[in-house]
């Protein structure tokens, strides 16, 4: 009888064991005969819907949808250039979202799968290449070694292609050449100069001749592009002061002649570029410092000059602001030039920073409240735009130091007139300045990192200072 029910019992978990396996086995039938390209289409429909969407959350929501699809059907694929495709999306979504380290993720997945992916290349190097441009001197040494990768596979077909097919950048950001060929050579041209520059590199003389070569490469086959123009000029200024710093002092006279002969093939070669006379100028003006005051007005006058050929170059204006700032008298017309240049160059983050300490500036020698306040309306407004975010993206430290400065020159603004008196202020409007002050503070402590670094124990010392007991002095 013990016997029976046992055998009962076996037979009992042999037909759920049978159960389960067929249940599995179902499951993975119909798990592996999911078609990828159903969720590639709703990830698509949702990536579609979230740029149509006018408000945030809906269009976070859609991209997050887009996302699960896009992974779903990666998950699924089992073809590598099916996957290419979904990391492709993925990267481009990730693009839109402002989500970097995704991006960066999904274009070293193409490349992994496919090395010869062009989009996936170029974007991973123009990130880097920015990311360097911004201030990462380690970066260049990548640059230069994805540059060489890419020559391994890049034929001349490839390298006479437009760039702007794979550019991941907005206007805002626009690449050193138009093709793909002139493009890289001048990345790794500049790449290997910095490197020289910055003493990264054993031996400087065979890194920068290495450098010419692709400058000159970059040259010959776009001659219409100012970058290259721009980093021959350096390139010979380099060498040169290298040539200094061992002795041979005669070097630094020959470069700036010669830096200035590449700067005029520059101009004729360019044409309308401002940049290109702007770079020319600055050079002649180097070489007349130390001239006397009537080579200096002759390098104002041939600058002005200049400002009147190119009026709606925001370029052109700042330099011309530049040059007045060395006379106090001229503060007013450098105000004026940056102003002008803010206007045509509305997204600029480095415009509207010197704008706001120009009029700090002027109200720190005239004590006008109508500075100070436009100080304040400027740099509020600058923490607004695109280049002063604290996001991902390869000008990220770029723009982190651009909202520090921001913030730092708001914080002066707030607590000016309470440290030095030199506004009207009651004790109303101080408590006011003071939590305006203290919120400026607190992002610079959330920027640079600890409040105990020297710049937090700086400002919370002005806070404490600012503080006021009753009334705040007031100026007669």
């Amino acid at each position: 009888m013990a016997r029976k029910r046992l055998n009962k019992k076996v037979a009992i978990l042999a037909l759920v064991f049978v159960g389960i396996l067929v249940l599995a086995a179902i499951g993975g039938i119909l798990y592996l005969s999911r078609d990828p390209a159903k969720f590639i289409e709703d990830g698509d429909a949702a990536v579609k819907a979230a740029r149509q969407a006018e408000d945030a959350e809906t269009k976070e929501q859609e991209y997050e949808t887009a996302e699960e699809n896009y992974r779903k059907a990666y998950g699924l694929s089992k073809e590598d250039p099916a996957k290419t495709v979904i990391l492709t999306k993925l990267a481009e979504m990730y693009v839109e979202t402002d989500q970097w380290p995704k991006v960066q993720g999904s274009w070293a997945g193409i490349i992994q799968i496919d090395p010869t992916n062009t989009k996936a290349r170029y974007g991973r190097l123009r990130y880097i290449y920015i990311m360097a441009d911004g201030g990462a001197r380690a970066a260049w040494k990548d640059v230069a070694d994805q540059v060489s990768e890419f020559f391994e596979f890049a034929d001349t077909e490839l390298l006479d292609k437009p760039v702007q097919q794979w550019e991941p950048f907005g206007p805002q950001e626009p690449p050193p050449a138009t093709k793909l060929g002139p493009c890289l050579y001048l990345m790794r041209g500049r790449a290997l100069l910095e490197m020289a520059r910055q003493g990264l590199v054993a031996d400087p003389d065979q890194t920068l001749s290495q450098a010419a070569e692709d400058l000159e490469k970059a040259r010959e086959l776009e001659p219409a592009s100012s970058h290259v123009y721009q980093y021959l000029a350096q390139l010979v200024m380099t060498r040169g002061e290298i040539m200094v710093s061992r002795g041979n002092l005669q070097e630094r006279r020959k470069a700036q002649e010669e830096i200035s002969e590449i700067l005029q093939q520059g101009v004729e070669a360019v044409g309308q570029d401002p940049q290109m006379h702007i770079n020319l100028l600055q050079i002649k003006r180097v070489l007349v410092r130390g001239q006397g005051t009537e080579q200096s007005a002759e390098f104002e006058a041939e600058l002005l000059e200049l400002a009147q050929k190119f009026p709606q170059s925001s370029e052109v204006l700042g330099s011309l602001a530049v040059s007045y700032l060395s006379d106090v008298k001229n503060l007013d017309k450098a105000l004026e030039l940056v102003e002008k240049a803010t206007e045509l160059d509305k997204e600029n983050v480095s415009y509207a920073i010197d704008l706001a300490n120009l009029f700090y500036r002027r109200f720190c020698f005239y004590g006008e409240r109508a500075d100070l306040d436009r100080a304040i309306e400027v740099a509020e407004a600058a923490l607004k735009l695109r280049g002063a975010q604290d996001k991902g993206g390869p000008r990220s430290g770029q723009n982190r130091m651009n909202r520090i400065l921001l913030c730092d020159l708001l914080a002066n603004c707030y607590l000016d007139p309470l440290l030095e008196s030199s506004l009207e202020v009651d004790e109303s409007e101080a408590e006011i300045r003071i939590a305006e002050a203290r919120k400026a503070v607190r992002e610079i402590e959330q920027l640079v990192g600890s409040g105990e670094a020297p710049q937090g124990i700086k400002w919370q010392g002005m806070l404490e200072l600012a503080k006021p007991t009753k009334v705040v002095s007031l100026r007669p």
